[in-house]
């Protein structure tokens, strides 16, 4: 029988390590993506004026984007089972590293839909990955 996807599930001895690993994730995650499209992760406005967090060139950017992205993407799928939130957790992830491109490649000002839309996407992936151990766990 499936576990209620709604019901609260609290992390226990074997969960919670897992859920602290995905939000530690989550939140460097966060924190480096706000770095690169420079927003402030808590306001989502504008918290510098100038270049993407001093790149020089759209190819750093990308590389940081990239790697920031695999590393929850990492998380996820160490410490979250094979489910459907798994997979929605993933999806979130990869599509924060789009529209952080995106963001990127049309030289957006601070603070555009699509980097709210990237951090965003971070923290739905965040809160996915947590149901997957949740319901797992059942």
């Amino acid at each position: 029988m499936q576990p209620d996807p709604f019901a609260y599930i609290p992390p226990n001895e074997i969960t919670k390590p897992k859920h602290a690993a995905i939000t530690a994730a989550e939140g460097a995650a966060v924190q480096a993506l706000a770095a690169v499209l420079m927003i402030d992760p808590v306001k989502g406005v504008a918290a510098w004026q100038g270049d993407h967090a001093g790149h020089s060139d759209a190819k750093a950017a990308y590389a940081d984007i990239a790697r920031v992205c695999l590393d929850l993407y990492n998380a996820i799928c160490e410490h979250a089972p094979e489910s459907g939130d798994r997979d929605a957790a993933e999806r979130s992830v990869r599509l924060a590293r789009m529209c952080a491109n995106r963001h990127v490649a049309e030289n957006l000002q601070n603070g555009s839909t699509l980097s709210r839309m990237a951090l965003e996407n971070i923290a739905a992936a965040g809160m996915m990955a947590r149901a997957a151990v949740a319901l797992g766990s059942v």
